[in-house]
């Protein structure tokens, strides 16, 4: 009897101890989506909601192109209680009435079994501008297993918190955009209120950083340490401006030849004068970046 056989027996025996063991050694040796399936739906059987989110997330498109494989997928987010990403995969989704229809009353269920559970994420996130950075990303990460509406009105309050972390300010506000929100009032780096259309907003902030980004490469084409570097220093550095690249940094050239230069260590004006670049630098200082 081969492992494959072995392992639907185990299940057809309701042994899913043995069945889960069997599965993830014959995950490693074949990733394919049949194996991800059965083992992603025995996690679920034993409660590892981590696990069986961890693995539909790994193959999310295949999942994605049946009826069946789409409602185990809400069944899995559901039941981790991860309402807010189960709504961003659902956003980019054509579906049918009935399909919603059915998706609806799968979150609907979930949310009545959870609901003592749904309430504490709620006040954990309610006073989300209480404490340093590390307790505002917990409550940010509790605000992320409450329904999408609680989610997006008290998101809101927090982006115009100025006892919000920036960078947490930033992520919620970058989850905004996910969710498809368009005008919204933040507080940005200044401290300053804004208001714009997040989605014309995106286009021309990631229009700006793909820009840098491929004139790093084009320049550090064999310097692929110095590159990478770079690369990096520019993504956390876009996600911190988000939505304001090219407010901070309307030279793009001059300042991939200031990063260069300073990464060679050459003193470059542009780079120790810009005040956002050194606002941004204390800024990652403080994350021990």
């Amino acid at each position: 009897m081969d492992n494959l056989a072995e392992i639907k027996l185990a299940i057809a025996n309701d042994n899913p101890i043995l069945a889960y063991g069997k599965l993830e050694e014959q995950y490693i040796k074949e990733p394919t989506f049949e194996i991800n399936r059965m083992l992603s739906k025995v996690a679920l059987n034993l409660n590892k909601y981590d696990v069986a989110e961890e693995l539909v997330s790994a193959m999310i498109d295949d999942y994605l192109r049946e009826e069946t494989d789409i409602l185990f997928l809400i069944k899995v987010y559901c039941e981790n209680m991860n309402y807010l990403e189960l709504n961003l995969i659902l956003s980019h989704m054509t579906l049918t009435k009935e399909m919603h229809k059915k998706i609806k009353v799968q979150i609907d269920y979930s949310m009545q079994q959870h609901t003592m559970e749904i309430k504490k994420n709620i006040k954990r996130f309610k006073y989300l501008g209480i404490g340093d950075m590390i307790e505002q990303n917990l409550a940010l990460k509790a605000g992320k297993h409450i329904p999408m509406a609680d989610f997006i009105k008290l998101g809101s309050q927090h982006l115009i918190d100025e006892d919000v972390h920036p960078l947490v300010r930033t992520t919620i506000l970058e989850i905004f955009t996910q969710l498809g929100q368009q005008e919204v009032n933040f507080k940005w780096l200044d401290n300053k209120t804004y208001t714009c259309d997040l989605q014309i907003q995106k286009e021309k902030h990631l229009a700006t950083e793909t820009s840098i980004k491929k004139e790093i490469t084009q320049k550090l084409a064999k310097n692929i340490q110095n590159e990478k570097i770079l690369l990096e220093y520019v993504s956390i550095f876009s996600k911190i401006i988000f939505p304001y690249f090219s407010k901070v940094i309307p030279q793009t050239d001059v300042f991939v030849n200031g990063l260069i230069n300073r990464l060679n260590g050459e003193k470059d004006d542009y780079i120790s004068q810009n005040y956002w670049i050194k606002t941004i630098d204390e800024l990652l200082l403080t994350l021990n970046y």
